[in-house]
C-alpha cells in the first residue's frame, strides 16, 4: 500500500472516478451499471471496471468501493466479496483504520487519499470530478439513490427538517418573517439599510430588532406561524413525511426540526401516532420524538405566548449553542448523525453549526449514511449542473451525499423512493 504526505486540494468521490476515467484505455471503460445478483445482495459498489485500468496498473474487472473512511463493518466487506466470488476490489479512502490489514491482499487493494493526490500531482491532471458528474449524472443518481435504499433498510433513520417544509405550508421564510418583524417594530431606520449594514444576516438583523425572544415577544413570531385558519393548513411535503412515520415507524427512530412550530406533530397525531415534542432535551415518555433544536413555539390553547426551550433567532443565541459542546442540543444532534441513517429535507445546509456537528462525526463514518434531499429549483433559473457539481463536492467532504430532483415538489416522491 502507497503513502505519500504531501498536503493538497481537498479531493472527493468525483474526482477519483474522473482521474480514473481520463486514464482508460481503449476497450476499458469505467461503469456505473453493475450485474443483477449485486443488488440482490445489497452490495453497491460505486463503480465497476469490467476491464480493469492498464495505465494506472489495475488489472481485470474490478469494482470500486470510495469511503470516507474503512466503515467498521469491514468484514461484512469480506464475506460479501467471498459469497459474491468479486474478482477484485479497490477501495479509495481517507482512512484505512485498523480494519485492512483482516482483508485478502490477493482480493483488495487499499489507496489512501494521498497516495490518491500524490497520483494527480504526478501526472499533472486537474480536478476531473466535473466530467463524471456531467457525463454520467443520471448513473450517478440512481447509485446514490440506491446507497440511500441500502443505508434505510439496515439502520435506524432520522429525518432532519429544515425551513423547506415551512415554505411548502405557505408560511414566511427568514427574509419574509423578519420583514415582519421590522413592520411591527418602531424603528425609523430603512430596512434595506438595515439588511445592508447586517450584511443580510437574518442572526445580526433579528438581534437588532428585538434582542433574545421571551414570553414579552414572542407573539411577533407565533401570529407569522400561526395565522388565522391554520389549522387546515397541509402540503404534500408534510404529508409524506407524516406517512414515513406512519408506514416505516419501525425504522424512523425520531425527526429532528430546525422549526419552531408544531405542524409536524399535530399532522402525526391526526393520523394516531402518538408523539412528543422534544425542546429541553427531555423526554416523558416513549412517544415518537420531535426534537425542536432551535426551540419550540406551541399552537395549542393554553400554552400560546409561552416559548419552549431556547428560541434560536439571534446571532448571540447561536454563538450560545454553537460554544456549548455539551449542550442537548448538539448531543442530540451529533448521536443521530453518528448512529442513524440521517436524511436531510428542506434544508440549505449552510448552517455552520450542523456543518460543524458533521465535520466531527466524519472521523469515524464511512460517508454512506448522511443523505440531503435538494430540489434545482430556484426563484429565478434552476440551478445549473456546475453549481450542482460544486454542491455535491462540498457535501461530500462532509460525509454526506446529495440527492436531486428537478422541483421541490418533487421531494415527497424521491422520499418515497427511498423508502420503498
Amino acid at each position: 500500500m502507497e503513502s505519500f504526505e504531501i498536503n493538497t486540494l481537498e479531493y472527493n468521490e468525483l474526482d477519483v472516478l474522473g482521474f480514473i476515467e481520463a486514464f482508460l484505455s481503449e476497450g476499458e471503460t469505467l461503469s456505473y451499471e453493475f450485474p443483477k445478483f449485486l443488488d440482490r445482495e445489497g452490495f453497491h459498489p460505486d463503480a465497476f471496471l469490467p476491464n480493469g485500468c492498464t495505465k494506472l496498473n489495475i488489472r481485470g474487472e474490478t469494482y470500486l468501493e470510495i469511503k470516507q473512511n474503512m466503515p467498521q463493518n469491514v468484514l461484512w466487506y469480506i464475506e460479501t466479496v467471498r459469497q459474491l466470488k468479486i474478482h477484485y476490489c479497490l477501495i479509495i479512502t481517507k482512512n484505512l483504520g485498523p480494519y485492512y490489514t483482516r482483508l485478502s491482499q490477493s482480493r483488495y487493494k487499499f489507496i489512501s487519499f494521498k497516495s490518491f493526490a500524490s497520483w494527480i500531482k504526478r501526472y499533472k491532471t486537474v480536478r476531473s470530478g466535473y466530467s463524471v458528474y456531467q457525463n454520467h449524472y443520471s448513473d450517478y443518481q440512481k447509485n446514490t439513490i440506491q446507497r440511500a435504499q441500502n443505508s434505510v433498510d439496515n439502520n435506524k433513520v432520522t429525518l432532519f427538517v429544515g425551513a423547506g417544509l415551512g415554505n411548502s405550508l405557505k408560511l414566511p421564510d427568514w427574509k419574509s418573517l423578519l420583514s415582519n418583524v421590522y413592520s411591527s417594530v418602531s424603528i425609523p431606520i430603512n430596512e434595506v439599510d438595515i439588511d445592508e449594514i447586517c450584511n443580510n444576516d437574518p442572526l445580526i438583523k433579528a438581534g437588532f430588532l428585538i434582542g433574545d425572544i421571551d414570553n414579552s415577544n414572542v407573539s411577533i413570531i407565533e401570529n407569522q406561524l400561526y395565522p388565522p385558519g391554520f389549522q387546515k393548513k397541509t402540503s404534500i411535503l408534510l404529508d409524506a413525511i407524516r406517512d414515513l412515520v406512519l408506514f416505516h415507524n419501525d425504522t424512523i427512530e425520531s425527526i429532528i426540526t430546525y422549526n419552531y412550530d408544531d405542524y409536524i406533530e399535530r399532522s402525526l397525531r391526526e393520523k394516531g401516532v402518538e408523539c412528543e415534542s422534544v425542546y429541553r432535551g427531555i423526554r416523558a415518555g416513549r412517544k415518537f420524538p420531535v426534537y425542536h433544536v432551535h426551540g419550540f413555539i406551541s399552537s395549542s390553547l393554553g400554552q400560546k405566548s409561552s416559548p419552549r426551550g431556547e428560541i434560536i433567532l439571534t446571532e448571540k443565541k447561536y454563538h450560545e449553542v454553537f460554544n456549548k459542546a455539551y449542550s442537548w442540543i448538539n448531543v442530540e444532534q451529533y448521536h443521530a448523525l453518528s448512529r442513524n441513517t440521517c436524511i436531510f429535507i428542506g434544508t440549505s445546509m449552510t448552517d455552520p453549526n450542523v456543518r460543524r456537528l458533521m465535520d466531527a462525526v466524519l472521523a469515524e463514518s464511512s460517508g454512506d449514511s448522511i443523505y440531503v434531499l435538494m430540489s434545482k429549483e430556484t426563484s429565478k433559473v434552476p440551478l445549473s449542473i456546475e453549481k450542482q457539481y460544486v454542491f455535491t463536492s462540498t457535501m461530500w467532504n462532509l460525509g454526506a451525499q446529495v440527492i436531486w430532483c428537478d422541483k421541490h415538489v418533487d421531494v415527497p416522491h424521491l422520499l418515497k423512493t427511498i423508502f420503498n
